[in-house]
């Protein structure tokens, strides 16, 4: 059976769409984990530097040198509570571009797809 070039154009656009769908689900899904379990997904430096008060006072000594334990220990509580939050609305952002990729990704695969339909049906008769 010979293909037309509309067939082979609008197959050859379906195929980059799936793997861009693909892509885009990985990364969608890595965003729904980074929301649900934001601690998982901090990236290793700010983790390990709120981890201990020793690790935390070295991120900003000049700050931090003249606090009490007490004190100390508040803060980095504190600042990775912010941290925390600042990765869940970054996932959320994140999740929101991968549903809108998305969203084109699928307009642009059944387009193609019913187009490539369109060209066998033709090409056969």
């Amino acid at each position: 059976m010979k293909k037309s070039i509309l067939e082979i154009y609008a197959m050859g656009i379906c195929f980059i769409a799936v793997i861009g769908l693909s892509i885009t689900l990985v990364i969608a899904i890595y965003n729904v984990v980074k929301i649900s379990n934001p601690g998982f997904t901090l990236n290793s430096h700010t983790f390990k530097s709120h981890q201990s008060i020793e690790a935390f006072i070295k991120t900003d000594r000049e700050k931090l040198t003249d606090l009490s334990e007490e004190e100390t220990t508040k803060l980095r509580e504190e600042s990775f509570k912010i941290e925390l939050e600042v990765e869940k609305r970054s996932g959320l952002q994140s999740l929101i571009s991968s549903a809108i990729a998305l969203l084109i990704i699928l307009i642009v695969l059944i387009t193609h797809w019913r187009v490539a339909k369109r060209a066998r049906a033709n090409n056969c008769t």
